[in-house]
């Protein structure tokens, strides 16, 4: 399961074109579920895609893998975003076969 909770994204904090894209997001995802984000350009769909795939880290909040927070990236890991996709993928692969998950 991945959870977040009150999750909030700021580009360019405290800048002159400050941009807040999500604020206080809290959801969770369930394992051998299927979510769909749905919403208008600009609503930040991609920006918490993002974060749940490591990505970028959020300005607040927290962002946890069956129960254990993932732990603020480095810049060398976000430096890296393929590898990190790849491994989201496999995670959830795994849960899914684990699972016996038949769509």
């Amino acid at each position: 399961m991945i959870e977040l909770e009150g999750v909030r994204k700021v580009f360019n904090e405290r800048g002159a074109n400050e941009f807040v894209a999500l604020d206080g997001v809290s959801l969770a995802l369930g394992d051998a579920k299927v979510t769909v984000l749905k919403g208008p350009s600009g609503s930040g769909k991609t920006t918490l895609l993002s974060l749940v795939g490591c990505m970028a880290k959020p300005t607040a909040g927290r962002i946890r893998l069956d129960g254990r927070a993932i732990p603020r990236l480095q810049r060398r890991l976000v430096a890296a975003p393929c590898v990190l996709w790849v491994l989201l993928a496999a995670i959830v692969a795994w849960k899914i076969l684990a699972t016996d998950f038949h769509p």
